[in-house]
């Protein structure tokens, strides 16, 4: 299927061939055919089907970010990316997070409200250990968990 999307994801790959490689893998035992995205500089891959793998490329690296609004209960509101929501309801709440190496996978840890403990909130996928990484996790594994009537989350985009 020849349309503006898939020709937009070969350009995309054509132009960033030095951070990305389009891979495929052959599993004749099982018949199955893996088609990847290997990102160079991360090691990690996103693994599409094989139908319109071009038009899957360009709407993969040119999907729109959601974003996300949150209110306390004390009144104060913000919004922007996880990690934007994250940074901010952790210094609203004084929370400090921690990434711990723990065998050969790190952990997130969290503590809450300046206490002598922390609390186990996740555990890191291979190479994220920027603390970038820590708050998408913290968003996504402790803000949208957890039923905590001092806020609400809503996803605006």
């Amino acid at each position: 299927m020849n349309t503006k999307n898939a020709d937009l994801g070969i350009q995309f790959l054509l132009d960033n061939y030095d951070n990305y490689r389009l891979r495929v893998d052959y599993d004749f035992d099982g018949e199955t055919i893996d088609i990847e995205v290997l990102n160079l500089e991360t090691n990690q891959s996103t693994v599409f089907d094989g139908s319109d793998i071009f038009r899957q490329v360009h709407e993969f690296f040119n999907r729109p970010e959601k974003r996300y609004s949150i209110s306390l209960a004390n009144g104060k509101n913000f919004s922007g990316s996880p990690e934007d929501v994250a940074r901010w309801y952790c210094i609203q709440e004084h929370i400090k997070l921690f990434i711990e190496p723990e065998g050969s996978q790190p952990v997130l840890m969290a503590q809450f409200d300046n206490k002598d403990t922390c609390t186990h909130i996740a555990y890191l996928e291979n190479g994220q250990y920027d603390i970038e990484s820590a708050y998408r996790f913290f968003f996504f594994e402790y803000l949208l968990e957890v039923n905590n009537p001092d806020y609400s989350i809503a996803e605006i985009q």
